[in-house]
């Protein structure tokens, strides 16, 4: 310390550097150098000492910052920053030292990144990512990924800065940790503009070298990798065969068995974004030995091994089971209950699809109060939350379990619901309306609560405002299984939900058309006047069209209504009714239904016999 205060200009840069070395990774030793009034000697010594000097000053002032906030503002506010930045702007004589102190003074620290930009850092660092010093353009990649880190506006300076190119060079030809650095930098400045960058990534060569890095770093080189890759897995689906056919599904499996929490947590996030892209990709992580250390890790903070199960359990009973098998339940109903933010959302969508057609889980999600969980996402939730909110209920829900309805209704999940059919995303009012229509189907006392929540002009705006067709058909699902007797039915057609729907019938794809067939259907088997209704707004010749031409599905559903419409309501034979069934048969019908008792599916055979009849 006396040397530091009191020596020459060439003892005061050696004493500097010695106490760097003494701080090395010692907590104990770092705070009896503050104690003994270290910080602001090395601090002087970074503005006015010569070059090299001023380098061992930054170099101990580095080790100082080392994982440790406190210390960090104190170096800040001690005045650090300009002198190490202009050390750093001069280049000549550093190795590297001026950008290892902000790598670590930036880390984690929104503020001191804005006052380290602000201080001219970012053109120097772009530029020292080329010097030929290992530690010099690994340190700079780390800051420039710290800087980069959640925030859009200092990314998209340092891609303008022209950052990309430097930063694969160093990934493609750097020694290991540098290419870890690169990693780094590279994994934060996608997270914004993602799709631009990854082709620029990509087109310059960073793919391979990333693999590499997958397969044969050390840990925190893999964790830096598995982010990336994860990114660029999401970004441009044509890479995860590349991916996948490199080899780095078995080092992510053991990233997300050895690693640190965080190392797990970006482990799990590649393979979920790996096993979005098809069946067999979600196999070959299946049989690497996955989805133990994912159910392990699903209390990760970000939730990305809960979003890995359930991309996994996707289209498939069998993996479904596996994940159920290796004791996923209970983590993911503690992570939607306890979780943070967008890790709820995970665990909401999880569930939800483990949850699909499987009576016996959604026994254990109703038991374990779930259900009161995914109500308060609906209702507090943001909207991509609301969105897998709605879903896990719809799936939920699709069993048709009573107890389970009555449940989700007597824990206040109507009103939201409903709300979400007017003001939800896309995706969001899809998955309200889908589970309307679960809870609705073939219940009278829960199809009036939801009309009386409010249902029914919201769903009749989504047949003719819905911006996607899979909205529209959700809707007229939705419509069709409230459509449960004569009172609902001609509200439903008093909302002016009729001639949306025969619109749908005209124009809408195959399977749009089965769903506004299914939906009219249900409405005219209400009462006569509903079939009048239906017949004036012009639904028999789309009816008689899908009936000839249309999928096995449609021409089931166009002969059931068909038959709904032309066969009088109980003991309401009238001429009206004997004219309507006459209309029905002179418009072509009984060709195509004679021809459907012989060659349809067995539930369009049942229809055809049920409308000739």
């Amino acid at each position: 310390m006396t040397l530091l205060k009191d020596g020459s200009e060439g003892t005061k840069g050696q004493a500097a550097h010695m106490l760097g070395n003494l701080a090395g990774d010692s907590e104990g030793r770092k705070a009896m150098m503050l104690d003994a009034g270290a910080l602001q000697p090395l601090v002087s010594l970074l503005s006015e000492g010569s070059v090299t000097a001023r380098d061992q000053a930054a170099y101990a002032l580095g080790h100082l910052a080392h994982n440790s906030d406190q210390r960090c503002v104190q170096i800040v506010d001690a005045g650090a920053l300009p002198p190490l930045v202009l050390l750093l702007q001069e280049g000549t004589g550093t190795n590297g030292n001026a950008a290892y102190a902000l790598s670590n003074l930036s880390a984690n620290n929104k503020q001191r990144c804005a006052q380290i930009i602000g201080a001219g850092a970012l053109r120097p660092l772009v530029s020292l990512l080329k010097d030929p010093s290992e530690n010099a353009n690994e340190w700079a990649a780390l800051v420039l990924g710290s800087l980069a880190n959640d925030n859009e506006k200092r990314s998209e300076q340092i891609v303008k800065a022209g950052a990309l190119q430097p930063l694969v060079q160093q990934l493609r030809g750097g020694m290991q940790r540098a290419q870890a650095a690169a990693a780094f930098a590279l994994g934060h400045l996608l997270a914004f503009n993602i799709k631009e960058r990854s082709e620029q990534i990509v087109a310059a060569g960073a793919l391979q070298p990333l693999i590499r890095l997958m397969k044969e770093g050390s840990h925190d080189a893999m964790q830096k990798a598995s982010h990336t890759l994860g990114l660029l897995a999401f970004s441009i689906r044509e890479l995860s065969a590349q991916m996948v056919s490199g080899g780095v599904i078995q080092p992510l499996v053991r990233l997300l068995e050895e690693g640190s929490d965080k190392a797990k947590d970006q482990a799990a996030y590649a393979l979920g974004n790996l096993a979005a892209h098809g069946e067999e990709v979600q196999a070959l992580i299946v049989e690497a030995g996955a989805v133990q250390p994912l159910v392990a890790a699903v209390h990760g903070v970000d939730g990305h091994a809960a979003h890995a199960l359930a991309q996994l359990a996707v289209n498939s009973e069998q993996r479904s089971a596996q994940i159920k098998e290796a004791g996923a339940l209970q983590p993911l109903l503690t992570l939607l209950k306890e979780g943070v933010g967008g890790a709820k959302l995970k665990a909401a969508s999880a569930l939800g699809i483990l949850a699909v057609s499987n009576e016996e889980i959604c026994t254990q999600i109703i038991g374990a109060g779930a259900v009161r969980n995914l109500v308060m996402l609906l209702t507090d939730g943001s909207g991509y939350t609301k969105a897998e909110a709605a879903n896990t209920l719809a799936n939920l829900t699709s069993i048709g379990a009573e107890r389970l309805m009555a449940h989700a209704v007597a824990v206040g999940a109507l009103p939201p619901l409903v709300a979400l059919l007017k003001e939800g995303l896309d995706n969001a009012k899809e998955k309200a309306a889908i589970a309307l229509s679960h809870l609705a189907a073939k219940c009278d006392h829960r199809s009036a609560q939801i009309v009386k929540t409010g249902a029914l002009q919201p769903l009749a705006q989504l047949l003719t405002m819905g911006s996607s067709e899979r909205v529209r058909m959700a809707a007229a699902t939705a419509l069709g299984n409230l459509a449960n007797g004569e009172r609902l039915s001609l509200q439903i057609a008093s909302v002016g939900a009729l001639q949306p729907l025969v619109t749908l019938l005209k124009e809408g794809s195959e399977v749009a058309k089965a769903d506004a067939a299914a939906a009219l259907g249900n409405l005219a088997f209400s009462c006569e006047q509903m079939k009048a209704l239906i017949l004036q707004a012009g639904a028999l010749q789309p009816l008689v069209v899908l009936l000839q031409q249309g999928s096995e599905e449609g021409k089931r559903w166009a002969a059931g209504t068909l038959g709904n419409i032309a066969v009088p309501a109980l003991e309401c034979l009238t001429d009206d009714s004997e004219q309507r069934c006459a209309q029905v048969a002179n418009a072509g019908t009984l060709q195509p239904l004679v021809a459907l008792l012989s060659q349809g599916s067995e539930g369009a055979k049942e229809e055809a016999a049920f409308a000739l009849g």
